[in-house]
């Protein structure tokens, strides 16, 4: 074997072993949801094969209300959320990409200086109550409408489009708009694609937010849930008063490991679905480009 085939060898077996520790946790959490509560005793985190295979924890948690209402106000604040950043971070790309934006620099530095310097959590919570946002969803999707870091991505990404096809939209009559979104935008779909998964994921995690603005329980997106049941052991957090009994004692009772890897699956399963669906674009991320 060659020098180079040894090596290779050697990086496909860390990579493997790599990939069976961060799945490892994961699966075994499958594990403990689907196991019979009667059972659950003798699980162990080693254990990835449920032991007398059971969906009560599922029956329970899709027909609790709470995590109804949880598992809303998450899909809400990702879904407009990230429409809202992407929007807001292309139209802001493309006038920092093109080369005859006035005052680029000072808008350059504008942006990068909140980068560096937070306001602080006080300030930015009164300001969040003196518009009146506090108990809504807004509170926690207008704050950080554009991240700094995926804007100079993207910015980037728009620059590799040459300028010769913007002048030859401007000669036919093309606004600034049209050029964004008929010809910047497809000819960067991999990257802004790819930025819009960042996004989506950020806004599926929040969670300092929302614990910090929203204080009505029945707005509470799935990762507050997740927190008040597994830091505070709430039972009531995911079942509410009246039919948290059914679940606390007698035949019906389910341990609360069940219940606890039964919502970290829920909560961790519907941003895993993405990847999936957008793995072609990682694959080639340089679709877009074109040469001058």
């Amino acid at each position: 074997m060659t020098k180079k085939s040894i090596f290779q060898l050697i990086n496909a077996v860390l990579l493997l072993l790599l990939t069976i520790t961060t799945i490892y946790p994961f699966v075994n959490l499958l594990a403990v949801s689907l196991t019979d509560a009667k059972e659950i005793a003798y699980m162990t985190g080693l254990d990835i094969i449920p032991k007398k295979l059971s969906f009560d924890v599922y029956k329970a948690l899709f027909t609790s209300p709470q995590v109804y209402k949880a598992f809303f106000s998450s899909i809400y604040i990702t879904v407009m959320g990230t429409v809202l950043n992407m929007v807001l971070t292309i139209i802001t790309a493309y006038a920092l990409s093109r080369k005859n934006f006035y005052g680029k620099k000072l808008y350059m530095i504008f942006l990068i200086i909140p980068m560096l310097f937070d306001g602080g959590l006080i300030p930015n919570y009164m300001l969040i109550k003196n518009l009146g946002l506090i108990d809504s969803y807004w509170s926690v999707i207008l704050p950080g409408t554009i991240n700094v870091y995926y804007l100079m991505l993207l910015k980037n990404v728009f620059q590799s489009v040459p300028q010769s096809i913007y002048e030859a939209a401007e000669i036919d009559g093309a606004g600034h708009f049209t050029m964004i979104w008929k010809i910047a935008v497809p000819l960067a779909k991999p990257g802004i694609i790819t930025i819009g998964l960042f996004y989506a994921i950020l806004r599926w995690n929040e969670y300092f937010k929302p614990l910090i603005y929203i204080n009505n329980p029945d707005k509470w997106p799935l990762q507050v849930l997740l927190r008040q049941f597994i830091v505070d052991s709430d039972k009531g957090a995911l079942f509410g008063t009246q039919t948290l009994l059914n679940y606390s004692s007698g035949a019906t009772a389910i341990p609360f490991r069940s219940l606890q890897a039964g919502i970290i699956i829920i909560t961790v399963i519907p941003i895993l679905l993405l990847y999936p669906l957008l793995l072609k674009y990682f694959n080639n991320v340089t679709v877009g480009a074109v040469k001058e």
